[in-house]
């Protein structure tokens, strides 16, 4: 017995077609010696001879009506070649035998292909045996030879010539040669004028497939060489499908009946074959597979070609060099193109984008997969096309909107964009495309058209390995996010329901009656029929998604709406009843009031409630008739209307407008004056090296929705929030910052300076240790003879007595104007206006107030005299806005001593302060703050004596700056040195807002011979306080005009010094000018300083 006796098994059986009948007796006796001879012991031979047709013992042989066999399957145990040798002559005796498939058996004969009964069309062999294949095959329809050795190696050797009489051929075998023949003195030219063997003539179909190497072809011998014999075509020749594996592309020429190629090229092709595309034009079906390593051109002849006839275009691997330009497939026109490109190699593109300018004008399938991009395509290249596959390519673009990409087309339409590194967002112009978005890095919420079907164990692994922020299995939605609008029958079978974001997948949906839908027109429609067909009596149909959950009741008539009952409740309107829609914009309610119609928006609706909105507020109330329309159908109604009564602000109802008071604003007209419009008026300070908590104050009511404070454009943690104060976390820094704070869906803007110096500079150091010492306060304490706010005044050290200093005298006009005059040279010193300023610092239009001569003398508070100053105190009102200026001097020879904002300071004796408070500004925008602008005019007395002492080049104006802090680029010193006289202004870094302690900024914004303008930049509040000081110092050596002469009509000179003050709501404090002043009482004196302050005037 053979060795493989103990482990093999044959299968016999028949296939009853029609009815099972016993096999004839004469084919008994061979059958039986078939199974004998490959060692079949297991059966029962009785069994076989008697049961061999019936289907059922062994179900793989046919027997005809007359119980002659016409299919016979031989087949040993898997991978197991059968013990002895089949021949041919076994199988003579079956005269009807049409179909023979023999599995793992040696063959006895290499001829056995040539021997068998004629009557056998149809042969299949699995085989070891090396088979004689070196003449023309008999007649088959169908003729598979599987060849592979399992002992040894099998080689053929194949002319075409061969096939003549084979109508469909297939080969896998280990080794194979398909060679031309040698021409008998007949050649024929080619395209590419390579002289050609014309083929076989009679071929109808030649496949030939290595199935033992077909997952990783790489035996170097395992190659087919499509030749020519001296067979001619004379246009005969009826090949129409060719498959092999090849060492070149093959010329077509002579295959003019060829609609299918497959084509795998080995590594070492022929790379001047790929001219042999251009005689494709007339296949259907092309599949290239191109082996090894390789780089190639990619084919361009497929672009060239003249009214291509394929639809389906298939390339595998190629690695292609990178493209010189882009690659337009338009020149094929036919109907549903099918392109498909798979792994092209790293370079095949163009600046990182697939390099294709157009694709087949009709495609119904475009892909390009596992290669390496960076840049998705213009889209609008797919316009046209059914599905897009742009899978496996790292493109890590971002996902752009296809709003207007496919505007043009009706085709539905699927895009796969699978596992890339896309970026952005999806919205929802992507709702009509069947997604496949899996696996990228996309991010934020997902359209509620895909949001809502996540359940769907088909469609929402469309949708995984990306950071969107709603994705949940879970999800589900409600009419607001998915609606039926309509189910309309189109003929007697056919129906289409339409809404929006319906889903993708038909077998989602459930209805009753029940009805099939079986298409899925992705326009947020789906087809379908009724399954028991239609009845007239269907009106209401009842939907269901099965995911998310959700039911819809939908007519089928144009039943007009009914109403039931009505309920108002101020500006929302609630319809109850049935036959209404699912679509807002089917839906229209209008009000008939006196002056006009009043449409009342509508908010949701269903098939049994409609829920709208009308403009808040209503402007006139009682019965009013109103008509229901919903695609067409209408139903009128009679409706009272009422309103509430407005909080936070007050309602115009002729112009139908409300208006807010200063802190609420409004984000909705149906919700007037509901929202806190917060702003910051003043924020503490941190330690600008190390950083911490601040608080921020000002307004921000009592909902604090969704709050985020973003400083330089960044978030920052939120401790604390209430009406007033919001506690944040800052990092260290210096200077100013910007900050937003986000709430209740409104934003506020402005800048804060929240960063503190540990020490405070004093003014020029105070000349250094030798003149004097700076304090913790930021005021020198000049040693003896050094005198001045920065110490840099040296007195006299001789001996003899110096002359007496010039007087200097002090008036407050009746105008509210300060005059100081010294000698010839008078200072006019006044307010001069106030203006509101809007976040881009500019004035806010008509909003300035000019303030210089409108003063009131407030006779009831004034003269309140104290051992140490005199007040002196002034109004105004202006459009409610209450305006009060008050002057007080400084009569102790001690000075005063003041403490602001924290800070600590002395005026000296003969100086005076100028307050100024504003309060009931009415701001345009809380973003907005006040300027208020300050001068000081100085000139000469004309007719009295000019001081000739002077030395010219103290006649000059100097003007010198300085800042006490590292952390803030501030101006706190001014210096204005003339005449031998200086002239010191001091301007704190902090401010009262609102009572809290902040930090303001001064700055120069100009200066010159003749004025000075200095900024004082402030939050908003509602009351600021400011606290600026100034004083004039004579030097020692000065001398008075008395000392000197004098001479006549001397040309006068001015000075101005201008304070810019920016503030909101605010009561100012301004030092001005610590003089040494003389109040000289005479007339004389004062009809002098008259005649030059008209000279100013004018």
């Amino acid at each position: 017995m053979n060795k493989y006796l103990q482990i093999t098994f044959i299968l016999l059986s028949i296939l009853c077609y029609t009815h099972c009948i016993d096999l004839i007796p004469s084919e008994k006796p061979l059958l039986l010696n078939i199974v004998q001879k490959i060692n079949s012991t297991n059966l029962n031979v009785a069994s076989i001879e008697s049961k061999i047709c019936d289907g059922v013992t062994v179900p793989e042989c046919i027997c005809d009506n007359n119980g002659y066999l016409t299919s016979l399957e031989i087949s040993c145990n898997l991978a197991i070649i059968c013990g002895n040798v089949v021949n041919w002559n076994d199988f003579s005796g079956f005269s009807k035998l049409e179909r023979l498939t023999i599995y793992n058996s040696y063959l006895g004969d290499p001829t056995f292909i040539y021997k068998l009964n004629p009557t056998i069309s149809y042969l299949k062999l699995n085989t070891p045996t090396n088979l004689s294949v070196d003449k023309p095959f008999p007649r088959f329809q169908y003729l598979e030879i599987s060849s592979y050795s399992f002992v040894g190696t099998v080689v053929m050797d194949i002319i075409t010539s061969n096939f003549a009489n084979v109508s469909a051929l297939f080969l896998s075998i280990s080794l194979t040669n398909i060679f031309q023949k040698q021409p008998n003195n007949q050649t024929t030219k080619q395209p590419n004028n390579q002289t050609t063997k014309q083929p076989n003539k009679k071929i109808k179909t030649i496949t030939i497939i290595d199935k033992q190497q077909q997952k990783t072809i790489s035996h170097s011998n395992n190659i087919i060489n499509l030749g020519y014999d001296d067979n001619v075509l004379n246009g005969s020749n009826k090949l129409q499908y060719l498959s092999m594996y090849s060492l070149n592309i093959p010329n077509l020429t002579y295959f003019p009946n060829l609609r299918t190629l497959e084509t795998t090229l080995s590594p070492n092709f022929n790379e001047s074959s790929f001219s042999n595309i251009q005689t494709f034009d007339k296949l259907n079906y092309i599949l290239l597979l191109f082996m090894g390593s390789r780089s190639y051109d990619f084919p361009i002849e497929f672009s060239k070609m003249k009214n291509p006839q394929w639809n389906t275009l298939n390339i595998y691997f190629g690695n292609w060099k990178p493209p010189s330009q882009y690659i337009d497939f338009s020149n094929n026109q036919q109907n549903r193109v099918i392109t498909y490109i798979s792994n092209p190699g790293s370079s095949f593109n163009i600046n990182g984008s697939i390099p294709f300018s157009k694709i087949p004008t009709s495609s119904d399938f475009f892909a390009i997969v596992y290669g390496s991009y960076s840049r998705l395509p213009n889209m609008e290249m797919f316009e046209n096309c059914t599905a897009i596959s742009l899978g496996y390519l790292g493109i890590s673009d971002n996902l752009p909107s296809i709003k207007d990409t496919f505007k043009k087309s009706k085709s539905k339409r699927s895009v796969y964009l699978r596992s890339n590194q896309l970026t952005g967002t999806i919205d929802e112009s992507w709702c009509s495309i069947n997604l496949d978005i899996s696996n990228n890095s996309l991010s934020g919420p997902l359209p509620d058209c895909f949001y809502c079907y996540q359940n769907d164990i088909t469609f929402s692994g469309n949708f995984i390995g990306n950071n969107f922020t709603n994705y949940n299995l879970k999800a589900t939605c409600t009419y607001e996010q998915i609606s039926v609008y309509k189910i309309i029958r189109i003929d007697s079978d056919e129906i289409i329901m339409m809404g929006r974001n319906i889903g993708f997948n038909t077998y989602n949906v459930e209805t009753y009656p029940k009805i099939n839908f079986n298409k899925n027109n992705l326009n947020d429609s789906f087809s379908g029929t009724f399954v028991n067909g239609y009845k007239s009596s269907y009106d209401i149909i009842q939907v269901r998604f099965i995911v998310p959950g959700i039911n819809f009741t939908i007519s089928m008539r144009n039943t007009p709406p009914i109403i039931k009952s009505i309920l108002v409740e101020n500006e929302t309107i609630t319809f109850t009843g049935e036959y209404f829609s699912y679509d807002k914009s089917s839906i229209n309610i209008g009000i008939d009031i006196s002056r006009e119609i009043l449409n009342c928006q509508v908010k949701s609706c269903t098939f049994y409630e409609i829920v709208c909105k009308i403009n808040y507020p209503v402007y006139q109330y009682g019965v009013s008739n109103g008509i229901l329309t919903i695609d067409g159908r209408n139903e009128t109604f009679g409706i009272v209307l009422t309103n509430t009564t407005i909080e936070n602000g007050y309602c115009n109802f002729e112009i139908n407008t409300c208006f807010c008071f200063s802190k609420w604003t409004s984000l909705y007209p149906n919700q007037p004056c509901l929202i806190p419009n917060h702003y910051v008026s003043s924020s503490n300070n941190v330690p600008s090296t190390t950083g911490g908590n601040i608080t921020l104050s000002g307004w921000f009511g009592d909902v604090h929705n969704n709050t985020i404070v973003l400083v330089n454009n960044e978030a920052v943690q939120v401790l604390s929030i209430n009406n007033e104060t919001v506690v944040v976390t800052i990092s260290a820094g210096i200077g100013s910052k910007s900050i937003q704070i986000i709430q209740n869906n409104f934003t506020w803007s402005g800048l804060i300076y929240p960063y503190t110096d540990s020490t405070i500079k004093c003014l020029n150091n105070c000349g250094g240790s030798i003149n004097g010492i700076c304090n913790s306060n930021g005021e020198c304490n000049c040693n003896e003879n050094y005198i001045g706010p920065d110490c840099s005044t040296k007195l006299s050290n001789t001996s003899s007595t110096p002359p007496p200093l010039p007087p200097t005298q002090v008036l407050i006009n009746p105008d509210g104007t300060t005059t100081i005059s010294n000698e010839d040279t008078i200072y006019l010193i006044y307010i001069d206006s106030i203006t509101e300023i809007d976040f881009n610092n500019n004035q806010v239009p008509n909003s300035l107030i000019n303030l210089k001569n409108g003063w009131i003398i407030d006779n009831d508070n004034n003269n309140n005299t104290t051992m140490s100053s005199l007040m002196t105190r002034f109004y105004q009102n202006v459009n409610n806005i209450s305006i009060i200026m008050t002057i007080e001097s400084v009569e102790s020879n001690n000075g005063k001593e003041f403490t602001f904002a924290g800070n600590q300071f002395t005026v000296s004796k003969d100086g005076f302060k100028l307050s100024l408070s504003v309060s009931n500004w009415n701001y345009k925008s809380n973003l907005n703050t006040l300027q208020i602008q300050m001068s000081s005019d100085v000139s000469l007395t004309e007719g009295n004596r000019i001081n000739q002492c002077i030395d010219s080049s103290n006649e000059d104006t100097n003007v010198e700056t300085s800042s006490n802090s590292n952390v803030l680029q501030n101006v706190n010193y001014l210096k204005i040195s003339k005449n031998g006289k200086t002239l010191y202004g001091r301007f704190q870094d902090k401010m009262l807002s609102d009572g809290r302690s902040t930090t303001t900024i001064t700055k120069i914004i100009s200066k010159d011979d003749k004025k000075v303008l200095i900024s004082l930049d402030m939050p908003h509040c509602n009351q600021c306080l400011l606290d600026p000081d100034f004083s004039v110092v004579i030097n020692p050596d000065f001398k008075s005009s008395d000392s000197c002469g004098s001479t006549k009509n001397k040309r006068s000179w001015l000075i101005s010094v201008a304070v810019v003050v920016p503030i909101v709501g605010c009561a100012l404090i301004i030092t001005t000018f610590l003089l040494r002043k003389k109040i000289m009482g005479i007339r004389k004196e004062e009809n002098r300083i008259n005649v030059a302050l008209n000279n100013i005037s004018h």
